[in-house]
């Protein structure tokens, strides 16, 4: 692993103790934030990547996240920018400074794996930067890729420099970039401007763009499969085909959504051809999930699959309205 400079390895790691620490509660920011904010990835939100966490505002052991919703997980003190599965690693996807500042300090050299409980010594943001912005205001940027690192301790970056690409090291099982932003050590949700502590609903966002809107839920990725596939393999990249085979043994359809809520419907549908319903698939959430994986599907009824253009649907209903929906189509020949 590459040390940090010594003028630097002190503040690097008394930020990651803070981001642990219990919280205290500050005043609200009723007059607005005093740092404005940039995107901290260059991706297309509810395209290329996706928020799957938001900061937990519940000081104790519930969750809330600042839209009073459950999109959090007890002590969560940042925002969690996903990319869809891990084969997308390799786009080495960057991490942006989201406003201008010195940086002082970098952590790199932590491999990019899953998280199975191994013992990280006290690396759980993995490789990472912390950017001082004056004032009391900090951002930390973690799980980064390994060895994409490209600042450096006491260096002056502007805002939407590139400081690396999004990993997967530390405490992650999914490969994302762990954005959190501090005031006096403190985390503030770039949402709403609030701290643990604070009442949730809509506040001040610091920022435009990803931080202009809260996201319920969302449909993080769809696909096809000749078999039934598993999620180890759809969290890896695959069961995404641009055809099928005529005599492929089972048509599949299958999706992922994010932000899925106790009490949410998750449907599937698959259509063939001529547009007649081939298989089918709802779930009634029986509890909150972080990202829910659904398929259906039927074996093949025949020698081979009719010819042509088939097309899969998902949405997940909440309150009887749709909060997030899919929808994709592949050319069986």
């Amino acid at each position: 692993m590459i040390a940090l400079s010594p003028s630097t390895s002190n503040q690097f790691a008394a930020a990651l103790l803070s981001a642990a620490a219990v919280l205290m509660s500050l005043p609200a920011t009723a007059q607005g934030p005093e740092l404005r904010l940039q995107d901290p990835i260059a991706c297309d939100l509810g395209q290329t990547c996706f928020i799957q966490q938001y900061v937990d505002l519940d000081p104790g052991p519930d969750v809330r996240d600042p839209f009073c919703g459950p999109r959090s997980y007890e002590g969560h003190k940042g925002t969690d920018f996903r990319l869809r599965h891990l084969d997308e690693l390799k786009n080495d996807v960057s991490v942006l400074a989201a406003a201008p500042g010195v940086v002082l300090g970098v952590r790199d050299g932590v491999p990019d794996r899953l998280f199975t409980g191994q013992d990280l010594k006290g690396r759980d943001c993995g490789n990472g930067v912390r950017i001082d912005h004056g004032g009391g205001w900090a951002t930390q940027y973690c799980h980064m890729k390994q060895g994409s690192i490209v600042v450096a301790p006491k260096q002056r970056v502007e805002a939407g420099a590139r400081l690396g690409a999004v990993g997967l090291s530390g405490r992650t099982e999914f490969p994302h970039l762990h954005f959190s932003v501090f005031k006096d050590s403190d985390p503030v949700d770039p949402f709403t401007s609030r701290q643990a502590g604070d009442a949730c609903g809509p506040g001040v966002a610091m920022g435009a763009g990803m931080f202009a809107a809260y996201r319920a839920a969302a449909a993080l990725d769809a696909g096809f499969a000749a078999t039934a596939p598993t999620y180890p393999d759809v969290k890896a990249g695959e069961h995404r085909p641009e055809s099928l085979p005529a005599n492929a043994p089972a048509f599949v359809f299958w999706a992922e959504m994010i932000g899925v809520r106790q009490g949410d419907l998750f449907e599937l549908r698959l259509f063939g051809p001529d547009q007649t319903k081939i298989a089918a698939q709802s779930l009634e959430m029986p509890r909150d999930r972080a990202a829910h994986f659904l398929f259906a599907g039927r074996k093949r009824p025949g020698a081979i699959w009719p010819i042509g253009v088939y097309r899969g649907e998902a949405w997940l209903t909440r309150d009887g309205e749709i909060v997030a929906e899919i929808s994709r189509s592949l050319e069986l020949r």
